[in-house]
């Protein structure tokens, strides 16, 4: 019997992406979704987001979910010099966010 249990606790595990994981094709976040018109340019240490909706903050996130710097956006223009080391990065501002990465 306890054979017949470890059974069928495998198969429900091995299961269970199948059921009921998948996305549903209509459905769209606001995460980086080319047709925000958002623009990130990263040339050196200087990086400058264009075309933001409105004025506010920008937060600069590692993959980690730290916190690596804050940009004040002007008219929905942000620019600033920071040293961010190679890798992949997220950008939030409001109910915006956009991936980035840095080669």
């Amino acid at each position: 019997m306890k054979s017949f249990n470890k059974i069928i606790l495998i198969l429900m595990l091995t299961s269970l992406p199948l059921l009921g994981f998948a996305q549903k094709g209509g459905d769209k976040d606001s995460f980086d979704n080319d047709h925000q018109g958002i623009e990130v340019v990263i040339n050196g240490e200087k990086v400058s987001v264009l075309n933001l909706p409105q004025d506010g903050v920008v937060e600069v996130f590692n993959i980690l979910g730290s916190k690596m710097t804050t940009f004040v956006v002007n008219n929905g223009v942000c620019s600033s010099r920071v040293n961010l080391p190679k890798g992949y990065y997220i950008l939030k501002s409001d109910n915006i966010t956009k991936k980035i990465v840095v080669k």
